[in-house]
C-alpha cells in the first residue's frame, strides 16, 4: 500500500468521524497531533535535523522555499522543538474540555491547511482539516481524561 493511500484513508476515516461519532473523531485528532509531535519530529529532531529544511525545497509557495531553505536551514532544532510545542498544544487542547477544545480543532485546521503547500508530500492535508472543521460544530463539555476516569471508575 502506498503513503498516499494510507494518508487518504486516514483523512476519510477521520471526516467519518467527525461526521457520526465526533467524540471519537476529536479522540483520533488529538492523539494524532500528540503523535506527529513526540512520535515523528521528536525521534527526526534527535536522527537528522537537517531532514526539515529539505522539506520546503519542493514548495508550491516561494516564500515557503526562502523560509525552509534560507530561514529554516539556519535554525532547525529551534524550529523542531517549536512544531513540536504547538503540536502538543494542540493535540493537548484538542483532548481538553469546552472552548479550549474548539480553539484545538482550529489550530489544527489552520496548521493542516498551512502545510499542505509544503510540496507533494502536503497535499493531502486539507482533506485531513476537513474533520477538525466538522467538529467545531459540536460542543465537548468533557475533557477526554474526565470520560475515561468516568468509564473505568464504573468498571470498578
Amino acid at each position: 500500500m502506498n503513503p498516499f493511500t494510507v494518508i487518504v484513508s486516514f483523512a476519510l476515516i477521520l471526516l467519518l468521524l467527525a461526521l457520526f461519532k465526533p467524540q471519537a473523531g476529536r479522540i483520533v485528532f488529538g492523539v494524532f497531533f500528540l503523535l506527529m509531535a513526540w512520535g515523528v519530529n521528536f525521534p527526526m529532531m534527535l536522527y537528522d535535523p537537517s531532514l526539515y529544511p529539505l522539506a520546503g525545497t519542493n514548495s508550491y509557495i516561494p516564500l515557503y522555499r526562502w523560509f525552509f531553505t534560507e530561514v529554516l536551514a539556519l535554525y532547525p532544532v529551534a524550529f523542531i522543538l517549536m512544531l513540536i510545542g504547538f503540536e502538543t498544544a494542540v493535540g493537548v487542547l484538542t483532548l481538553s474540555q469546552g472552548r479550549w477544545v474548539k480553539f484545538g480543532l482550529g489550530l489544527g485546521a489552520l496548521f493542516c491547511l498551512g502545510i499542505a503547500w509544503i510540496g507533494p508530500e502536503g497535499v493531502w492535508m486539507p482533506a485531513v482539516a476537513l474533520a477538525p472543521l466538522v467538529m467545531l460544530r459540536k460542543d465537548f463539555p468533557i475533557s477526554v481524561l474526565a470520560l475515561l476516569r468516568a468509564r473505568f471508575s464504573a468498571s470498578a
